[in-house]
């Protein structure tokens, strides 16, 4: 990253930035804005199972000042610094916490649309018989995933001996 500063040849950069298409960039900030006032409001429900009060106002700066660190740190390590700005109203393990199930939703959301992706085109492309039923495996072994956690017993099991190793106590 460090190497990709140093080099960077900034007139190349101007110029490129000079020929961009105003509508679609616009339309791009556009959605992207849109993206992060959805995503803020995500994490506000996920974080209300804690049941402490936080005005949205604050979800939405931090996801900004997570996206915005995201951008120039490599791993997406600024998702974390949202856990971090909003320490002074609950605990940084319960932050941590609500942002791990976020990028775990983000995940699952990837991988409900990839499914969905590869059976339309096992169905309508594929010639062979086994890549359909490897789709349709994974489908299912998916809902049996989705179902097996949703049951908090068994998630909470799974999840707890990784929370109590990792996270600081002072921050539990």
């Amino acid at each position: 990253f460090i190497y990709l500063l140093l080099n960077l040849d900034l007139p190349a950069v101007g110029g490129a930035l000079l020929r961009v298409n105003l509508l679609f960039f616009g339309v791009a900030v556009l959605i992207t804005a849109i993206d992060v006032l959805i995503k803020a409001f995500k994490w506000k429900l996920i974080f209300s199972s804690y049941h402490i009060p936080v005005p949205y106002s604050r979800f939405l700066s931090s996801w900004i000042i997570g996206l915005s660190l995201s951008v120039i740190t490599p791993g997406k390590v600024g998702d974390f610094a949202k856990a971090y700005y909003l320490k002074d109203k609950a605990p940084i393990g319960k932050g941590l916490t609500t942002v791990m199930a976020d990028r775990i939703i983000d995940l699952l959301t990837l991988f409900i649309l990839a499914i969905i992706g590869l059976s339309l085109f096992a169905t309508l492309y594929a010639t062979s018989t086994p890549l359909l039923l490897t789709t349709y495996l994974l489908f299912s072994l998916f809902v049996a995933a989705i179902i097996i956690f949703s049951r908090k017993s068994v998630a909470s099991s799974l999840i707890r001996p990784l929370y109590n190793r990792f996270a600081p106590a002072k921050h539990k």
